[in-house]
């Protein structure tokens, strides 16, 4: 049984209305539910996967592999959620368009890079701040612009100042972001371990995010930057604690929780759908037996709950594990849950 499937040798021009009828009278998750893979350099690789809405026996591939669709032969074989979720992630982030900048104020704020790349398009959740293992500012940070194109004109702000301070300003590439992101993992998962030790059982430690999931802003280039996404701030206790030398202490990577939004990591779970009276214990109830590091219920600018929220755990296994809980009921509501992003969806 399977509840996703792997497409090899596509024509490179297929789209997901083709691969729709290709695989006609199997339950795909409507287009949303199937992901084109792109090589490095963006161009399309002849692979897919699919989502399907329910679970299928692997007998019922056998009418699919080995069909052709137009001249080329294509193969159908099952993949996991794992699979899925790990080529969403590499996709996010294979074009080219990141830069890495250096000598940042240690009080720098997104809104100042923003401005400082003005006529710019940066993408939406484009912008992270590293900080240390103990919330120390690095000076640095990695932005994604919309472009290759407005990627190499922000190279062209080298040296330019923000505040007092001149920005190095770095390409950086794919492999970069994947080791600030290997680094980021273990970070979290050893301060997870720690906070865990000084806390008591029922008081889950909270959780440091993920800095490559970046926020959901953009800016036209002409104005302040303004939230786009339907996401308002979130119900949290955690206060984010004082800043100092940002160029002090090890040089491992975070990124620092700020007030214009929230991050979501390799171990969160975004959930749409629930009652607007959920509370955290429901959220907790929800996915029980599995242990919720943290959650974050989402207020809107109005003070009250929007129906979304944010969960943190553990692992990954955990994780994993949550997700299968998609689409099941909180009270009389279906929740429906995202891995690793928000659900406006990228």
């Amino acid at each position: 049984m399977t509840h996703f499937l792997k497409l090899r040798g596509l024509p490179y021009s297929a789209t997901e209305t083709d691969i729709l009828t290709f695989l006609s009278g199997l339950p795909i998750w409507t287009e949303s539910g199937i992901l084109i893979t792109l090589n490095d350099d963006g161009r399309p690789s002849g692979e897919a996967l699919v989502k399907l809405d329910t679970e299928i026996n692997l007998n019922d591939l056998t009418e699919y592999n080995g069909k052709y669709m137009g001249t080329r032969f294509i193969e159908v074989f099952p993949a996991t959620q794992k699979d899925w979720f790990g080529e969403e992630m590499r996709m996010k982030m294979s074009d080219m368009t990141y830069v890495r900048l250096r000598g940042l104020p240690y009080d720098v704020t997104k809104e100042d890079i923003f401005i400082f790349f003005n006529r710019l398009m940066i993408s939406r959740d484009g912008v992270g701040l590293l900080v240390g293992p103990d919330d120390v500012p690095t000076g640095e940070a990695f932005v994604q612009f919309m472009t290759r194109e407005d990627a190499n004109l922000a190279l062209q702000r080298h040296n330019q100042c923000i505040r007092s301070r001149y920005i190095e300003i770095y390409k950086s590439s794919l492999t970069e972001v994947y080791r600030a992101m290997e680094k980021q993992y273990e970070i979290n998962r050893e301060e997870i371990l720690r906070r865990s030790r000084h806390r008591p059982a029922n008081f889950p430690p909270k959780f440091t995010p993920d800095p490559y999931s970046l926020n959901s802003y953009y800016t036209d280039g002409y104005s302040f930057p303004q939230n786009k996404s339907s996401q308002g701030p979130m119900r949290r206790s955690r206060e984010p604690k004082s800043r100092s030398n940002p160029y002090g202490g090890k040089n491992a990577v975070k990124v620092e929780s700020q007030n214009i939004g929230e991050f979501l990591g390799p171990l969160s779970i975004h959930m749409r759908g629930l009652p607007y009276s959920a509370t955290d214990k429901d959220v907790q109830d929800f996915f029980s037996p599995i242990r919720v590091a943290e959650v974050k219920i989402q207020i809107g600018p109005d003070g009250k709950a929007t129906g979304e929220a944010e969960a943190d755990f553990f692992t990954e296994e955990d994780a994993m594990k949550a997700m299968e809980k998609d689409r099941c009921k909180m009270s009389w509501r279906y929740i429906e849950l995202f891995r690793g992003t928000s659900a406006i969806g990228i």
